[in-house]
This record gives C-alpha cells, sequence and structure tokens, in this order.
C-alpha cells in the first residue's frame, strides 16, 4: 500500500424533511343564504405561507371577500351558490403544498329564472284555447331547496299546490288571468309569471255570431244614422207645431 498517496473519502449527507399534516379548516356557518349571509373561514396550521380555494380555485382578496393579514382567515362578505366548497393550503416545504379537506357549504339560492310552459302558445302574454280543449301549464325555477308553487286565477287561490296544472276540458269559467308563485321558504323570495287564456278566435266568433253583433264600423254608421234620424223627427215636429198653431191663427181672424 502506497502510504505517501492522500486518500480522499466521499461523504453523502442525507436530508429527510419531515412533511407536516395537512392543514385543518372551520367556518362559522355550513348552511347560508345567498347574498345574505357571510362566512368567516380559518386555517389551523403552523405555517406562514396559506393559500385559500374557493371551488378549486385560487383567490385572493376582493370586493367580495377578504384575507386576514397572517393568512390564516377567508370572510366571504356575500356568500354566492358559487362557493359551495373551501380550502386551505400551506407550503411549508417548498413544491410540496399541503391541501385541507373540502369544507362543504349549503347554500341556499333562488328562485330565480322562472319558466313558464304550456301546451298552447302564449303571445303577448295571452294564452288562445279552445272550448273544450285540454290545456296543460307548467312553472319551472332554479331554487335550492326545491320552491314551493302557488297558482292563482283571476286573483284567487287555487287548491292547486304543485308545478303542473292541466284543464281537461277547458271551459268559459276558466278563462281569465292565471299566475303562478314560485316561492323559496328559505330565502324568503318569491317570483311569479302570469298570463291570460282566452277563447280562441275562430271559437269565439262562431259562438257570438249566434246572438246579435256588431263590427266597430257599423257601429259608427249606426249612431251616425241615428242622430241624423234625431235631428229630422225633431225638425218634422216642429214643423207640424208651427203649422198647426198658424191654422189656429187663421181660423181665430
Amino acid at each position: 500500500m502506497d502510504l505517501s498517496r492522500p486518500r480522499c473519502r466521499h461523504w453523502r449527507e442525507l436530508v429527510l424533511l419531515e412533511l407536516e399534516n395537512k392543514p385543518g379548516i372551520w367556518a362559522n356557518a355550513s348552511s347560508v343564504v345567498e347574498y345574505m349571509d357571510p362566512v368567516a373561514a380559518i386555517c389551523y396550521t403552523n405555517a406562514t405561507n396559506v393559500n385559500w380555494y374557493v371551488e378549486y380555485t385560487q383567490v385572493s382578496s376582493n370586493d367580495r371577500m377578504t384575507i386576514s393579514p397572517d393568512l390564516k382567515t377567508l370572510i366571504i362578505h356575500r356568500v354566492s351558490r358559487y362557493d359551495k366548497t373551501l380550502q386551505c393550503e400551506t407550503e411549508s416545504i417548498p413544491e410540496f403544498p399541503r391541501r385541507s379537506e373540502p369544507l362543504s357549504l349549503s347554500v341556499d339560492y333562488g328562485p330565480d329564472n322562472v319558466q313558464l310552459r304550456t301546451s298552447h302558445s302564449i303571445l303577448n302574454g295571452i294564452l288562445s284555447a279552445e272550448i273544450g280543449s285540454q290545456v296543460h301549464m307548467e312553472c319551472k325555477a332554479t331554487s335550492r331547496p326545491s320552491p314551493k308553487y302557488h297558482w292563482t286565477h283571476n286573483g284567487s287561490l287555487l287548491s292547486l299546490s304543485g308545478a303542473k296544472i292541466i284543464l281537461p276540458s277547458l271551459a268559459w269559467e276558466q278563462m281569465g288571468r292565471y299566475r303562478c308563485i314560485v316561492e323559496n321558504p328559505m330565502t324568503q323570495l318569491a317570483m311569479y309569471r302570469e298570463f291570460q287564456i282566452q277563447v280562441h278566435r275562430s271559437d269565439h266568433s262562431h259562438v257570438v255570431n249566434r246572438g246579435f253583433y256588431v263590427s266597430g264600423a257599423k257601429v259608427v254608421w249606426l249612431i251616425v244614422i241615428t242622430v241624423l234620424s234625431s235631428v229630422c223627427l225633431c225638425g218634422i215636429l216642429i214643423y207640424m207645431l208651427i203649422s198647426h198653431l198658424s191654422t189656429r191663427r187663421q181660423r181665430g181672424t
């Protein structure tokens, strides 16, 4: 062995880094009303670098939400229906982020986007149907929880409470104005759509022509003729009266 040559030793240093546990997350409410209730969420961690995620998208402070200076609290001032999932994420070790379990919120909203579907087309708020025909009416709305439906006919509340109404055989007394009221008891909001059922024109003409019917133009002519007839009659009466008086005077002389 050559002891005169220096000997080199290679050392390998193995560094073990312990990953931090997932951060915990807590919110002051689990059930909220859209645009009415705020939510405050807290991230439980010793890390100083914290990110927040709403619906799996990273967020920052804006006009609707605020992140505290220590980054551990997120306040949503006006919760929307799209804020159902909250998470916080820490990064104690670069490139090794740790994200909390999703925190779910139950957000009540609506009703909105109320739509009315009928078996007959509606034009300018008027549904035309023939007497004896079957009429289907259905209300739809976006809401959580599912809304309650109420129907009125000419201002009177109907006993039907579902989203659909079927008139098996349309009668004259079922004509008039209908209103579908959609109510969400949780948000305490209500919206409505209304329309009017009228008899179909062909059916209407057939029924009305059985009686006395005068068009608008004929009404004008009828009024003119009546007035002229009255004037002529008055003239004749005045002439007859003057003639009668003249005859009496001649006889007296």
